[in-house]
């Protein structure tokens, strides 16, 4: 049977004890109240009957009127023998909740008589009528009972409980204790306290609480906090066991200022404060690991609030210590706004997505305009229950690669574009040789052409005059009609004008093409791959005949070169590239400010003198100029003005570069924005010889 069943059976057989009590008890009563009224009743007759002739009626009826009040008598009637009424008296009415309880007849009526003697002398008959009011004595019992069985009840309650106390108390895991404040001494403590002290009870009895286990340095503080406030929660301490083992605990305990004693609870957190402390290592081993780490890394919940970060990302934001990060104000974080709130979007479709992203190349323009650019990747992060919880992300500026990406492609192409000029070079080299061969003997040819055509002219002009001579008259003008019909036919007279301009013109383009192909030969010929003494002006005058075709239709080229100039140590390929790349900017100049009504004659001027132990190369232009705001970054790489694919910014560039540190000469100008521009390459007459690039 279980202990459910048992109390309910005990219960109810309590319960039919206490009805059966109940209703004996009100019996008793109720018998006990009638006998006492009879015996009452059995006062009044013989008092009355004493002194029945020595009191006049009047006397009676207020005797009578004050055991009716004292007594509740609803009627007193005193009759002689003869039933004659002596004197009655009514008592108090009923009042209040009795009268209701009357008519609903829980309060009835009893009358008792009985005979009036005096010394064996019958005097009459007092007859008494009362209200039986046991209700009250019911209540009356009912509550006592209750009283009582509620004593006993909660006496067996309170004994149960603490059994179960005494159980729980011995069975409990958590250590429980009480001292005397007095003596220091245990009370009494449980079994999980002996075995976390490691002492059996009698022994623990016999120990004082704070001074065999509790630090020296630790007891007032222990005390002074207990008197102070009453009552102690976690607090943690070292205590010392009678072996010397120490262990880690957590004391919580209340103090009773009545009793003098103090009672709480002790758990051992040994385990605990070891986990603890290795969960601390295993994340200054994170953080170190994090913090060693180039990129920014930093990881958020839900919300978007910051949980932590390594060294490279709290540098970014403007923190000293990673771990701060969690109880900053992202408002005062250093990160730009745009960045933040481009990660934070980011962050945010992650955390819906639940899909990791990585390596995503993203761009963003911060607060002032820039661009930059990030590697990120962002993970999305899991709880032990699967639900996602926040997100990390690992990022990288690479807008410094980027442009050094851009740089080294920008580089890539003009060396493609190098490695085709010189296979073009190479090509024209041989064209122009290939060419010079045939050219030549097409110009002795042509030469031979002019020199016999004249002759043949004169021959047949002399040839006409003869036999016009020889004929007779009646041929002559026969003759001389058919010759003129035959040069008419053959338009000997056009052929004899035009053919000898013809061959000069012929013999005029023969020599120009001569002029270029030994130009392309010079200029393909990038020169020696060290110093050599070259002059400059054949170098210049070879460079225009090259670029002819950039500036022919734009400008006239005038040259002014002076012919006394010695020559040169130089790197000549190079000279006639530096040359070749100002020529041609200077038709871009041009260009940029001609128009079809454009009245000023655009002219490219080169000139060259001596000055003192260096030549002078002077490279004039009237067209766009260069604006003031941007001379001081023509040099620069990769500084252009020019739309894409017509400039790289390299020219000027390496143009500065090869004048100033290969041949330790100056590249300089002169510009008036709208006006024009002069380029001075000045040249020693003689360098230190250095290896070349």
């Amino acid at each position: 049977m279980t202990n459910k069943h048992k109390n309910r059976k005990l219960i109810l057989t309590a319960s039919i004890l206490l009805i059966f009590t109940f209703a004996i008890l009100v019996a008793l009563a109720n018998r006990y109240s009638a006998n006492q009224l009879k015996e009452t009743v059995h006062e009044h007759a013989k008092v009355i009957a004493k002194s029945m002739w020595d009191i006049t009626p009047h006397t009676i009826t207020d005797y009578l009127r004050l055991a009716a009040d004292q007594n509740s008598y609803r009627q007193v009637v005193i009759t002689d023998e003869q039933g004659n009424i002596f004197t009655s008296i009514n008592g108090p009415e009923l009042s209040g909740i009795d009268r209701p309880l009357l008519a609903l007849g829980v309060i009835g009526q009893e009358k008792y008589k009985t005979a009036i003697t005096y010394q064996g002398n019958r005097l009459g008959v007092i007859e008494v009528e009362w209200y039986r009011k046991t209700i009250y004595d019911t209540i009356y019992i009912f509550l006592i009972l209750f009283l009582v069985t509620a004593v006993i009840w909660t006496y067996l309650l309170l004994r149960r409980s603490e059994t179960e106390y005494r159980s729980l108390y011995e069975a409990s895991l958590v250590g429980m204790w009480k001292i005397d404040i007095a003596t220091g001494r245990f009370i009494k403590a449980n079994r999980a306290t002996q075995e976390l002290l490691e002492t059996d009870h009698q022994e623990l009895l016999s120990k004082f609480f704070l001074n065999d286990f509790i630090p020296k340095e630790n007891r007032k503080i222990l005390l002074d906090e207990l008197r102070r406030n009453a009552q102690l929660f976690d607090y943690e301490i070292p205590i010392t066991l009678p072996n010397g083992i120490i262990k880690e605990v957590s004391i919580s305990a209340i103090y009773f200022k009545s009793d003098q004693c103090i009672e709480g609870t002790v758990i051992d957190i040994t385990e605990r404060k070891r986990s603890e402390e290795a969960l601390h290592k295993a994340r200054r081993m994170r953080q170190l690991v994090l913090d060693t780490i180039p990129q920014s890394i930093y990881w958020k919940n839900l919300r978007g609030d910051y949980l932590g970060c390594n060294q490279q990302f709290a540098e970014d934001v403007g923190i000293d210590n990673p771990l701060d990060i969690s109880i900053t104000q992202i408002q005062i974080l250093q990160l730009d706004q745009n960045i933040e709130k481009h990660f934070s979007e980011s962050d945010a479709a992650i955390l819906l997505s639940q899909e990791p992203v990585v390596h995503a190349i993203e761009k963003v323009i911060d607060k002032n305009d820039h661009e930059k650019w990030f590697d990120r990747s962002v993970l999305p992060l899991f709880n032990l229950y699967e639900e996602i919880s926040g997100v990390l992300c690992i990022y990288e500026d690479i807008t410094e690669r980027k442009l050094e990406s851009a740089k080294t492609e920008q580089l890539e192409r003009e060396l493609l574009r190098a490695q085709k000029l010189e296979s073009i070079g190479t090509l024209a080299a041989g064209v122009a040789h290939e060419i010079n061969t045939p050219i030549q003997f097409i110009r002795d040819n042509t030469i031979f052409i002019k020199e016999n055509v004249s002759e043949l002219i004169e021959y047949i002009n002399k040839q006409n005059r003869m036999i016009i001579d020889i004929a007779d008259d009646n041929q002559h003008s026969v003759l001389k009609e058919h010759l003129k019909l035959l040069e008419e036919e053959y338009d000997f007279e056009f052929i004899r004008e035009e053919l000898p301009i013809s061959a000069d013109q012929s013999l005029e383009g023969i020599d120009r093409v001569a002029e270029i192909v030994s130009a392309m030969k010079g200029f393909s010929h990038m020169g020696s791959e060290n110093l050599t003494e070259e002059d400059i002006n054949k170098a210049i005058e070879s460079t225009i005949a090259v670029s002819r075709n950039e500036w022919k239709y734009i400008a006239e080229m005038q040259t002014d070169l002076d012919s006394s100039l010695p020559l040169v140590c130089c790197y000549i390929g190079e000279i006639k590239q530096v040359i070749l790349n100002i020529i041609i900017n200077a038709a871009h100049a041009i260009q940029n400010i001609q128009t079809e009504t454009d009245l000023i004659s655009r002219v490219i001027h080169i000139s060259t003198y001596r000055e003192n132990d260096s030549i002078v190369i002077c490279i004039k232009d009237n067209g766009s100029g260069i604006p003031t705001h941007i001379q001081d970054k023509i040099f620069d790489p990769f500084f252009t003005t020019k739309e894409v694919g017509k400039g790289t910014g390299q020219g000027l560039s390496l143009a500065y570069q090869t004048i100033t540190e290969k041949h330790q000469g100056r590249l300089t100008f002169d510009s008036q924005d709208g006006v024009g521009t002069s380029f001075y390459i000045t040249l020693p007459l003689k360098i230190s010889v250095t290896p070349r690039d």
